[in-house]
C-alpha cells in the first residue's frame, strides 16, 4: 500500500495472506515483513542489500509475473546491485544460502 501525504510516500513492507473462514468472510492469516534490509527502497538506479549471511549466497531478483530478472553470487556483507536495465514496478528478492533463505521486495521509480 502506498500513501502520498505532501510530497511523501511511504510504503507499507507487510505482506498479509488472506483465508476465507467458515463463514465465508476474509480473514488475516499471515503477515510477513521483509526478512532482508534493501534500501534506498524506492530504488531508481541502485539498491543496496545487507547480507544476512556471512557466506556466499544466490541472490535471485522476480518481477511480479514470477519471471527471474538477475541473478548472481555474492559474499559481501553489503551488496550493490544496478536496476538501471529493469523498468519501474515493484520485484521481489531472494537470498539463499545453503539451507538459509531470505525474501523481500522492493520498489523501482524512474
Amino acid at each position: 500500500m502506498i500513501l502520498n501525504s505532501r510530497n511523501a510516500s511511504y510504503y507499507n513492507d507487510m505482506l498479509t495472506v488472506m483465508f476465507l473462514n467458515q463463514d465465508s468472510q476474509l480473514s488475516p492469516m499471515i503477515k510477513a515483513k521483509n526478512d532482508i534490509n534493501v534500501y534506498p527502497n524506492p530504488a531508481n538506479s541502485k539498491f543496496f542489500i545487507e547480507n544476512p549471511y556471512e557466506e556466499r549466497k544466490q541472490i535471485k531478483i522476480y518481477s511480479v509475473e514470477g519471471k527471474c530478472v538477475y541473478q548472481t553470487v555474492n559474499s559481501d556483507e553489503i551488496i550493490c546491485i544496478s536496476v538501471e536495465n529493469l523498468p519501474a514496478g515493484l520485484y521481489f528478492i531472494e537470498l539463499k544460502n545453503g539451507n538459509n533463505s531470505s525474501s523481500g521486495k522492493f520498489v523501482i521509480e524512474k
